[in-house]
């Protein structure tokens, strides 16, 4: 195997595959990325069993074709430290050979046909739903997504699709959020892990499409496989925690109300809104002795009397940056029960601070 290609080109794509190394065990192959050159494309594909990527490259000037393993951390060291331009792989027996100019390196490779395969996904579901609207899902519903939860169902997303209606639904069990949209597609569900949603958004994805078995998920296009496995669980009944009626609704403005937020959350995280008649006001909540925050916006709420909620505002503030829409939805039946937040298709109900 020999070929050579710039560093502008191979850098990035390196780059891409760190995430996917064994990073317990730099002794196995997964702690290596398989490097192969065949009909005019470089392949490049890591993963840790858990997750993978293989990325496909055509810039490259192929001398003889073949494989190799080379470990990944150490290939991106060498490869950084290189100046652009060319850089040059060889096969050198049973070492991988990469030079530049009077540069040389050496690294062990392990048997490449003992490298990990990539699912055969030929039979697997197809999610034949826009791969925009599944990012832009991923992206509001990430902040929501437990990281250290007991319940090992609940730190992925669940993708429910039932009733014509395709359901991407995220908690940490302080808060629960839904993004809901029409489809036509064949019922199913499955939970996608956290670490998959965020290093599936790191890569620039065209056309791509999904597939899925009840073991494994797949985004593919012409330079991307992407894979992962998903949590093998039962998904808590969310639906029933969406309350049905709820007396109080008001339409607010996010850009005002977002502001407002940020103001008092700049010295305390836990904040108090406060309802009036004709204002809202926001205000610190468990500040350090003598610092206190405090602002108003005029908003006509008719109510006859004030309705106040304490929360956290980190999840006002997950919210509120994710919609696009200028005014949102908040509702609620009374204090210290659950509220809910509203934006075209992603509601998230918030449990609030018990004053």
């Amino acid at each position: 195997m020999q070929f050579s290609i710039k560093k502008e080109i191979i850098e990035p794509l390196i780059n891409l595959l760190q995430p996917f190394l064994d990073k317990k065990d730099a002794s196995q192959i997964t702690a290596h990325i398989l490097l192969e050159v065949q009909n005019g494309i470089l392949t490049l594909h890591a993963t840790d069993y858990e997750m993978g990527l293989k990325i496909t490259q055509t810039s490259i000037n192929i001398k003889e074709e073949g494989k190799i393993t080379a470990n990944g951390k150490k290939l991106v060291d060498i490869i950084r430290t290189l100046k652009n331009g060319d850089i040059h792989f060889k096969k050198d027996g049973e070492n991988l050979q990469i030079s530049q100019n009077k540069s040389r390196f050496k690294l062990p490779t392990f048997i490449a046909e003992e490298f990990p395969k990539i699912p055969d996904f030929s039979n697997f579901n197809y999610i034949d739903f826009p791969i925009s609207d599944i990012f832009s899902a991923f992206k509001k519903a990430l902040p929501i997504i437990d990281n250290s939860a007991t319940r090992i169902e609940i730190t992925g997303i669940l993708i429910n699709i039932q009733d014509n209606k395709i359901e991407f639904v995220a908690t940490d069990t302080r808060r629960l959020g839904i993004i809901s949209q029409d489809c036509h597609l064949n019922p199913t569900h499955f939970i996608i892990p956290k670490k998959t949603l965020t290093e599936s958004l790191k890569i620039e994805f065209t056309d791509a499409k999904i597939y899925h078995s009840q073991a494994d998920f797949v985004i593919f296009d012409s330079s991307f496989t992407f894979y992962s496995k998903l949590i093998n669980g039962q998904y808590p009944e969310y639906q029933k925690i969406i309350p049905k009626n709820l007396e109080f609704s008001f339409e607010l403005p996010r850009d005002t109300f977002l502001d407002s937020i940020r103001l008092i959350s700049s010295l305390s995280q836990n904040i108090k809104v406060i309802f009036n008649n004709n204002e809202i006001t926001f205000c610190s909540l468990n500040s350090d002795a003598g610092e206190t925050a405090e602002t108003s916006i005029e908003f006509p709420t008719n109510l006859s009397e004030p309705l106040t909620i304490a929360l956290n505002s980190k999840n006002l503030l997950d919210f509120l940056s994710h919609i696009q829409s200028p005014t949102f939805k908040f509702k609620i039946n009374e204090p210290n029960t659950p509220f809910l937040l509203e934006s075209q298709d992603f509601i998230t109900i918030i449990i609030p601070i018990i004053l």
